[in-house]
């Protein structure tokens, strides 16, 4: 298997030929045009570990982006690579890079797409600058960190989902804190101490799952359900909620660990899954929209907005609620089982 595939765009011009010119490996050089860059991957042989695409984008200067996911006809598919530890590797050579989990648009989002889709994940999207912006100094960097890229270190390493224990409560704790003290994802105001945090757990944990994932060892996010109100009849409905550690966004564990809690909670006869999400129209430095569309990914919906209802950071924030159904509603509903009754059919 060849382990390294180039990629850029026709035309002397363009930044992404010449960043690929002068790279060492298999390259390959699309098409402009929109047929064109489909025929051009799907005669691309599979046979890689990892594929390198760039692409130009005019409003850059000094600085690079790096694409999380492509979109087409309402079907999102995302990088399975390390692209949290790819920006790092480009911030250490002084480059600036912003990685995006919004897909981009145009020729670049439709080839990004199908590569993608042709290397089962194992490809990334880098936008540089174009001609005009892009410095001398800039393209050398870019050249010398991609020569020395690792093909093991990016591609992502198999997640662990596991149930918590108690004694893991500092580690989430170092978690949960720039949450509650630089964000208003959370409303938070104050870290918890430990003592109270682990009382949490407790209560969680007397009924629902409360799972960590791993990632080579290191415990890196967790997720949990918890009661969504406390009136008998509301038995079969939860609130879920989800952390991940800064630096391993990216990375597809929130996905891979509301997939196993929601396999939990269905076990359990769980039907509906209710995420409580911060939101503000115009994002700022405390929040943005990734929960809410991290959550549409998941298959969730809104179904409920209060304005203005949270104050932090001296500004007012709005509270949404999402909902996913699980399983059947029927006429005769059976009971809910404890997590500990269903664990050994998960775990």
């Amino acid at each position: 298997m060849n382990r390294e595939l180039f990629v850029g765009f026709k035309g002397k011009n363009n930044t992404s030929y010449q960043l690929v010119n002068r790279l060492e490996g298999d390259k390959l050089f699309l098409t402009n045009s929109f047929e064109g860059v489909r025929r051009d991957i799907e005669s691309l042989c599979s046979d890689y570990e990892i594929c390198y695409l760039f692409g130009v984008d005019k409003n850059l200067k000094d600085s690079i982006r790096i694409e999380k996911t492509a979109e087409k006809n309402g079907k999102e598919i995302v990088s399975d690579l390390m692209l949290s530890e790819l920006q790092k590797t480009f911030e250490m050579q002084g480059i600036k890079t912003v990685l995006s989990e919004t897909s981009t648009s145009y020729l670049c989002n439709e080839a990004y797409f199908n590569i993608l889709e042709k290397m089962n994940g194992n490809a990334v999207l880098i936008h540089i600058p174009s001609i005009g912006k892009m410095t001398v100094e800039l393209l050398s960097a870019l050249i010398n960190v991609i020569k020395g890229l690792n093909v093991e270190k990016m591609k992502t390493d198999e997640v662990l989902i596991r149930v918590a224990k108690l004694e893991d409560a500092k580690a989430l704790l170092e978690i949960y804190a720039p949450y509650a003290e630089k964000t208003a994802i959370t409303f938070e105001y104050e870290v918890p101490s430990l003592e109270e945090f682990e009382k949490r757990m407790q209560e969680v944990m007397q009924k629902y799952p409360y799972l960590i994932a791993e990632l080579n060892g290191e415990i890196c996010g967790y997720t949990y359900a918890s009661a969504f109100k406390a009136r008998a009849a509301y038995a079969w409905s939860v609130e879920t909620s989800i952390y991940v550690k800064a630096d391993r966004r990216c990375l597809g564990i929130g996905g891979k660990l509301y997939e196993v809690l929601e396999k939990c909670l269905a076990e359990q006869g769980i039907l509906n899954a209710n995420a409580c999400i911060a939101y503000s129209e115009k994002e700022d430095e405390y929040l943005t929209k990734d929960s809410v569309k991290f959550h549409e990914k998941m298959g969730y919906q809104l179904v409920a907005r209060f304005h203005k209802c949270g104050y932090k950071y001296k500004r007012w924030y709005d509270m949404i609620w999402m909902e996913k159904h699980i399983g059947e509603h029927v006429e005769n509903q059976p009971v809910v089982k404890d997590f500990d009754e269903i664990k050994g059919r998960v775990f």
